[in-house]
Order: structure tokens, then C-alpha cells, then sequence
């Protein structure tokens, strides 16, 4: 790059200090682009890509929401691979039986 010239990011201006992701224009063709796929036969294909067990998102996907079962299927891949906490439970904060005696 060149000296004078700013980073990609600069023009928008700094993070947003909540941590929120800043999304452009790409972001949400690319979002679209899922969206429509896994609204087509094709999401078998999206979910075997990704490495996604479909039986997570089954409920969903019976209802004819594929978008949520795909990202039930994530939520649940990432559960799986949490490394358990120090504790030795699995639960992420706010999730879980204590979560449910707080309320």
C-alpha cells in the first residue's frame, strides 16, 4: 500500500466500540445469495459444504424454514466444538439449568 493511502476500514469510520460487526453491500449480496440457495433443492449440497448435520435443523426444515434449520445446524456445531467451561460443565453463559433457576 501506499502511504498516503488509508485502509479499506478508515473511511467508515472506527469499529463500533459494542463489537457489532459493520456490514456493507457484499455482505448482504453474499447473505441474499445463501438465503435463496437454502431456499432451493440445493440445501442438502449447502449443509454437506459447511460440514453441518441436517438433523439439527430438521424441525425447521420441516416447517419449510431451511434458513433457520441451516443456522440451528450451526448453532449446533458450534455447541459441539465449545471446549467445555472450567468447571467441567458444557454451557455457555446464561444457557443452561442455572440460566433457567435465574429466571
Amino acid at each position: 500500500r501506499g502511504a498516503g493511502r488509508p485502509h479499506a476500514h478508515a473511511a467508515r469510520g472506527p469499529p463500533d466500540p459494542g463489537g457489532a460487526p459493520q456490514h456493507g453491500p457484499l455482505f448482504a449480496a453474499t447473505l441474499g445469495s445463501l438465503s435463496s440457495a437454502l431456499q432451493s433443492e440445493n440445501y442438502n449440497s449447502i449443509f454437506a459444504n459447511f460440514g453441518l448435520d441436517p438433523a439439527a435443523g430438521a424441525e425447521a426444515m420441516q416447517r419449510g424454514n431451511n434458513v433457520e434449520a441451516f443456522i440451528n445446524a450451526v448453532q449446533a456445531q458450534a455447541d459441539a466444538n465449545r471446549p467445555p467451561a472450567s468447571d467441567g460443565s458444557s454451557a455457555a453463559p446464561g444457557e443452561g439449568k442455572d440460566a433457567m433457576d435465574d429466571k
